[in-house]
């Protein structure tokens, strides 16, 4: 070893030596803090590493290793490592807090009816009645954390003792957003804090008392009872309310109904507690506090911080009815609801496309049903394709859905799978062999099934003797010789069924002696009467016998989605929508109610333009209704909705009119639409009503669909 390197091995040691004694006394002021800082105080110091040469196990320490880092050497080419990084601290999870406006509604007498949602003067009486506020729901709650926030906020409004829970029951919105009911759930489920912010995603919560509030003596009772009494509603007469408390109600008014024993009270709020009370004043009940006339009025605050959650559904316009034809309690709107809970719609679900060419319709419609990927469950996915067959790109959040399923229900009343007997709306099979080889008439049944459950319209174009066969069996079910859809054929047969005389009947007879060898249902007559049987069993075939195997697979596509069984348990429910039942055409009162126009704020120039083309749009509506021409009130529909009537399950969102103040020159003279959220946008460049009129008319007409309005 030469001087000089003798000379860098004792520099080096030198260092190390200096460097070791630093980080020596900087390890022991460590551990004195982290001493100090222990619960238990002991001491934290980090162990020594242990050598894996065993000769090493007998060597003395060096002060290098003590400090268990390798120092600089110009032998070792070792460097000093990072120091540790330090872990982060994590913070707890934002807790994601949601506010909402709530309504707490009084009780009424059958809980199993919808209730109309309060809106304007309705609502403001609430809130002078101290039934509406604001809360804040965390998501991480629990069911009873909610009932007690509830509970709190409207604790003196009811007179509750301290810690008492107010009795209640959630609310949501039927689709048409116009009226409340008590959700459906199951005995296991828990309205925790997501589910509630969940059940009032679009809006307020609402809720339904199951006692009888305080109503403050400074407020006049009869405000309260302005109630007209044609009010569609079943409510108590809340003219007694200790009596409601304890279930005897009052019995005045025509309107009363006897009290639900599961809506009294708890232990805690008895009326006798409240006797003598000046300032526990009656209210009339539910109805008193709502026009039904007038529940279109503004809607709902929203007034969430962080956005709801994304699983919860969106109100729909308005109910398509409010009592089944039957006077069951049972809606069919409840009925198709309970048949979509089977469907698949949740966003990684997998998707049934439909690649659907205009010009081929049906053609596109059967190669999707058809197709091994389809299921009648998943999400149904339409795309459109203009003549040259590109695509018009559009992302089916339903309007391209409605409006397939709407041109598919004309098709098939049209088509050649279907025929007419006298009534020419009344549709029964037809015997049409291409269509049986290709097993369209399975895809007819599917697409009418499928288009019921996934909330498209109806077909409103069968025959009742169709239908009866469908339902009960074609063995049961008596086919009148109107139904029979050749003419001459039908003629004959009401002449034989007619006939005076027994040379009449032989006539009759032998003019049909084909039709008779085919149906074998010829036999002998020998008196005038005999004819009936063979008239009644000639008509039963030419309607049902001869088509049987196209009313089988028909029956078969009908049994897609539960529909068929749903049918045979609730078959007038059902009656009303598959068969014809008359025109049943939209009025302009319907259409008015039916869309929610959007307005700014009030006072600005666009407020006041938006008011002249409401007057445009309301004397519009009426024109069409009482001068039909090129344009129906089910063209306009069509032409916001994909619909050109309401489904049976309403729409998914509530159908609204806009104003396009920020279009200019050509393009702002015409209407547009958004078929996915039902969104109508009318134009405000007009200075006068015929001017209005005609650009309407001219965008509706040419409209053809959507990617086109």
């Amino acid at each position: 070893m030469t001087d000089q390197d003798s000379l860098v091995r004792t520099i080096s040691e030198a260092v190390s030596r200096a460097v070791a004694d630093a980080l020596g006394a900087q390890n022991r002021t460590t551990n004195n803090v982290n001493a100090g800082n222990s619960p238990s105080g002991v001491n934290q110091s980090a162990t020594p590493t242990t050598s894996r040469d065993p000769a090493s196990s007998t060597a003395s320490v060096t002060p290098c290793q003590q400090s268990g880092f390798p120092l600089p050497s110009s032998f070792g080419g070792s460097s000093l490592p990072p120091p540790p990084k330090k872990r982060r601290q994590t913070a707890a999870k934002a807790e994601k807090v949601y506010n909402k406006n709530i309504v707490c509604l009084p009780p009424v007498a059958d809980i199993s009816k919808p209730v109309p949602i309060p809106r304007g003067d309705k609502r403001a009486r609430l809130t002078e009645a101290g039934l509406t506020g604001k809360i804040a729901i965390s998501a991480s709650w629990k069911a009873a954390d909610v009932i007690r926030e509830i509970s709190s906020l409207f604790a003196s409004s009811f007179c509750l003792a301290d810690g008492a829970l107010l009795p209640f029951q959630y609310l949501s919105t039927v689709p048409g957003g116009k009226k409340l009911s008590i959700p459906r759930t199951s005995p296991s489920f828990q309205w925790n804090g997501p589910e509630v912010v969940s059940l009032a995603s679009q809006g307020s919560l609402y809720i339904m008392a199951k006692i009888v509030p305080k109503i403050s003596s400074g407020r006049n009772p009869q405000q309260l009872e302005d109630a007209s009494d044609e009010d569609d509603v079943d409510v108590y007469a809340w003219e007694d309310a200790p009596g409601l408390l304890t279930g005897t109600p009052k019995n005045s008014s025509t309107n009363s109904a006897p009290v639900d024993p599961n809506l009294q009270g708890p232990s805690t709020f008895d009326a006798a507690d409240h006797e003598g009370e000046e300032d526990f004043m009656c209210m009339r009940g539910y109805a008193s506090l709502f026009d039904m006339t007038n529940v279109a009025g503004n809607g709902d605050e929203v007034v969430d911080v962080i956005p709801a959650s994304p699983d919860s559904s969106p109100p729909g316009s308005i109910p398509p009815r409010s009592t089944p034809p039957d006077g069951n309690d049972i809606l069919l709107e409840d009925i198709l609801r309970e048949l979509a809970s089977a469907l698949k719609t949740d966003t990684a679900a997998p998707l049934s496309k439909f690649n659907i060419s205009r010009g081929q319709l049906w053609d596109g419609t059967v190669r999707a049903v058809q197709r091994k990927s389809f299921s009648p469950e998943n999400k149904i996915s339409v795309k459109f394709t203009d003549d040259s067959g590109m695509a018009e790109g559009a992302i089916d959040l339903g309007g391209p859905q409605r409006e397939l399923f709407t041109l598919v229900m004309h098709y098939l009343a049209n088509s050649q799978m279907f025929c007419c007997g006298k009534e020419r709306n009344e549709k029964v099979l037809n015997n049409f062999s291409k269509a049986l080889q290709e097993d369209n008439y399975y895809c007819a049944g599917c697409m009418i099934a499928i288009s019921l459950v996934h909330g498209g319209p109806a077909p409103r174009f069968l025959s009742n003797v169709l239908y009866d066969a469908l339902v009960f069996g074609p063995e049961k079910t008596k086919v009148p010789v109107e139904s029979v859809p050749d003419q001459s054929v039908r003629e004959a047969l009401i002449k034989l069924k007619a006939a005076t005389s027994v040379d009449e009947m032989f006539d009759t007879l032998d003019s049909l002696s084909s039709v008779l060898d085919m149906a074998g249902t010829m036999q002998p007559c020998k008196n005038l009467g005999d004819q009936h049987v063979i008239v009644e069993h000639t008509a039963h075939w030419c309607v049902l016998g001869r088509t049987r195997s196209a009313f089988e697979r028909f029956r078969e596509g009908l049994k897609t989605l539960g529909v068929m069984e749903a049918m045979a348990q609730h078959p007038e429910a059902f009656r009303a929508v598959l068969c014809y039942s008359g025109p049943g055409k939209l009025s302009s009162t319907e259409m008015t109610n039916l869309f929610r126009i959007g307005r700014s704020e009030r006072g600005s120039n666009r407020f006041n333009q938006e008011t002249q083309v409401i007057s445009y749009w309301y004397d519009y509506l009426q024109d069409v209704e009482e001068t039909p021409g090129v344009i129906t009130l089910e063209d306009i529909l069509f032409f916001a909705t994909g619909c050109r009537e309401i489904p049976p399950m309403g729409f998914n969102v509530e159908p609204s009119v806009e104003f396009q103040h920020s279009c200019e020159g050509q393009e702002g003279r015409y209407p547009k639409a958004n078929t996915c959220s039902c969104v109508i946008k009318l134009p405000v460049a007009h200075n006068n009503f015929d001017q209005f009129k005609e650009n309407m008319e001219f965008g509706i007409a040419n409209g053809g669909g959507y990617g086109m309005s």
